[in-house]
């Protein structure tokens, strides 16, 4: 916890300034650990955005082990309750992938596009994460307006024949299903950081304190054991409460319109605690 509390000192006396994706960069190369930089760039955002970004980075680089600005291209167009592996119409053949990805966080460098890859001896789909890179030849990003998070852009991919430079197999249970857990632990603990510099009550800010290092602790478990996935569901429930505290300075605003992010795929989390406390 010492290197924690360490980075939050820091923060306080340096001054962050541009993109989302600039202030990761800078962060980035200031830690050894991409989940010290989301705590760093965390505390000095101005908005949401500019945290949410830097937590995604550091969970994308803890399920893939690279260093870069990415991102995993999995949801595909159609209804939510056709979200899961039997549905993935991306299709991966001859070293290229094709198929087209409903949401995918735009102006990144790599791209792990999960795909179908032919068919298992148990007759499912082979699924894996296939890596593409800019400029990504062969793909049409249309961007989507969002009413939040203006500051994070995001497209609707088509992938035509996108040459892959490499792929995972067995996707769906080593990096997508245990991404989810890593995702809202590395957000959460940015934007902890972030409410944690807009605050001037003593005891929020301790509260905030207490959530990072709870975070800190489960960062470094198995994102897939149940009992992660249930102290993870006790925090987010406590941050939930904690974000009806005071929000001052510039995070402020953004937090008025862009914290519903905290309520993206609420379905998908009760799924996933429910299954954790179920009996193996």
């Amino acid at each position: 916890m010492d290197a924690v509390w360490a980075v939050l000192r820091e923060a306080e006396g340096a001054v962050q300034a541009g993109t989302p994706v600039e202030r990761w960069r800078v962060a980035r190369d200031r830690f050894e650990d991409p989940f010290l930089a989301a705590i760093f760039v965390g505390r000095g955002a101005e908005t949401v955005g500019q945290a949410f970004f830097a937590g995604y980075q550091a969970a994308m680089e803890r399920s893939t082990g690279e260093r870069a600005v990415q991102a995993v291209l999995v949801n595909e167009p159609g209804p939510p309750e056709a979200s899961g592996p039997a549905h993935v119409r991306t299709r991966l053949e001859d070293g290229r992938v094709s198929g087209t990805k409903s949401f995918a966080l735009d102006g990144i460098e790599v791209g792990w596009v999960l795909a179908r890859a032919g068919t298992r001896v148990d007759g499912r789909a082979e699924l894996v994460l296939a890596r593409i890179e800019a400029p990504f030849d062969g793909s049409v990003w249309e961007p989507i307006r969002l009413p939040w998070l203006v500051d994070v852009p995001h497209s609707r991919v088509a992938l035509d024949g996108v040459p892959v430079t490499e792929v995972r197999p067995d996707a769906w249970a080593t990096v997508v299903k245990p991404f989810r857990t890593v995702e809202d632990l590395g957000v959460l603990t940015a934007l902890a950081s972030a409410r944690l510099g807009a605050t001037g009550v003593l005891t929020e800010q301790e509260a905030w304190m207490a959530m990072l290092a709870g975070l800190s602790a489960l960062w470094r478990a198995d994102p897939d054991h149940p009992w992660t996935i249930r102290a993870l569901a006790d925090l987010q429930a406590r941050f939930a409460r904690e974000s009806e505290g005071s929000v001052t300075g510039p995070l402020a605003r953004s937090w008025a319109t862009d914290s519903r992010l905290l309520g993206i795929a609420a379905r998908a989390r009760e799924i996933r605690l429910h299954r954790a406390r179920s009996p193996a």
